[in-house]
C-alpha cells in the first residue's frame, strides 16, 4: 500500500513527456514551415534576378532603384497640379464649396473601387504592367481635365484621374518590398520623406507656371506629359518583373 502513490504518478510523467514531445514537434514544424517560406521567397527573388539582363545578384537592385526613381519623378509632376485643383475648379468652373466637397467625397470612393480590382488584375497581367496602365490612364485623364470646358464631363474624369493616380502607389510599394531583402527594407521606407520634398518642389514649379500664363491649365498639361515620360523609366521594370499568378 505504501508503494501505491509512486505507481500512480508514472502516467502523469508519461503525459508530460508526451506533451513535451508534441510541443517540440510543433515548434519544429513551424520552424520548417518558416524555412520553406523563406526559401520560396528567395527562389522567387532569384527568379527576378535571373530575368534582370541575364541575372546577377547585384542586378536585383535595379528593379527597386528604378521604381523609387520613377516614383520621385511622378511625385515631382504631381506636385505641379495637385495643390491647385480646388482653385482650378473655383476659377474656371465657378464650382461652389458644396461642389468641391462632393468631389472630395467622390475621390476616395473612386480610389477604393479601383484598388479593389488591383489583386484580380495583377493575377492576370502582373503588378508592374498594371501600374503602368494606371499611370497612363491618369495622365490621359489629366489632359482631358485641362482641355475640356464642361464641368459635367470634367468632374467624373477628374475622379477617374485621382482614382487611377493613387491606386498604383501600393503596387509600386509592394514591388519594392518584394525585391528588397527584409534587412534593407527600412532604408527604402525612409525614402518617403525624401520623395515628399520633390512633391513640394513640384508645387513651386506649378505655381510659377500658373503665374506666367494666369491659368492652371498649362501646369496640368506639363504634369500629364511629365508623368507619361516616366513610363520610359518604368519600362525595364515591366520587362523584368514576372507576369500572371507568379506576380500576384
Amino acid at each position: 500500500p505504501l508503494g501505491a502513490p509512486p505507481a500512480a504518478a508514472a502516467p502523469t510523467s508519461e503525459v508530460q513527456g508526451t506533451n513535451g514531445s508534441t510541443s517540440q514537434l510543433t515548434q519544429e514544424n513551424s520552424a520548417a514551415a518558416a524555412d520553406c517560406g523563406s526559401v520560396a521567397e528567395q527562389d522567387w527573388r532569384q527568379d527576378v534576378v535571373m530575368r534582370c539582363c541575364g541575372g546577377g545578384v547585384r542586378k536585383m537592385w535595379a528593379i527597386p532603384v528604378l521604381v523609387e526613381f520613377a516614383f520621385v519623378i511622378i511625385l515631382l509632376g504631381s506636385g505641379m497640379s495637385t495643390k491647385f485643383f480646388p482653385l482650378y475648379f473655383t476659377s474656371e468652373f465657378n464650382l461652389s464649396p458644396l461642389g468641391l466637397c462632393l468631389l472630395n467625397i467622390a475621390e476616395p470612393m473612386g480610389v477604393a473601387i479601383i484598388t479593389q480590382a488591383n489583386h484580380r488584375v495583377t493575377k492576370r497581367i502582373g503588378r508592374a504592367t498594371y501600374a503602368t496602365i494606371l499611370l497612363g490612364v491618369a495622365a490621359t485623364a489629366l489632359v482631358a481635365v485641362a482641355t475640356l470646358h464642361s464641368i459635367a464631363i470634367v468632374a467624373p474624369i477628374f475622379v477617374l484621374r485621382t482614382a487611377t493616380g493613387r491606386a498604383y502607389i501600393p503596387l509600386l510599394q509592394s514591388i519594392v518590398a518584394t525585391c528588397v531583402p527584409p534587412e534593407h527594407r527600412g532604408k527604402f521606407a525612409a525614402m518617403h520623406a525624401f520623395r515628399m520634398s520633390f512633391f513640394s518642389a513640384g508645387a513651386f514649379v506649378g505655381s510659377w507656371l500658373a503665374d506666367m500664363d494666369h491659368s492652371y491649365r498649362p501646369a496640368f498639361l506639363v504634369t500629364a506629359v511629365w508623368q507619361a515620360c516616366c513610363l520610359l523609366f518604368f519600362a525595364p521594370v515591366v520587362a523584368w518583373m514576372p507576369r500572371g499568378s507568379n506576380d500576384a
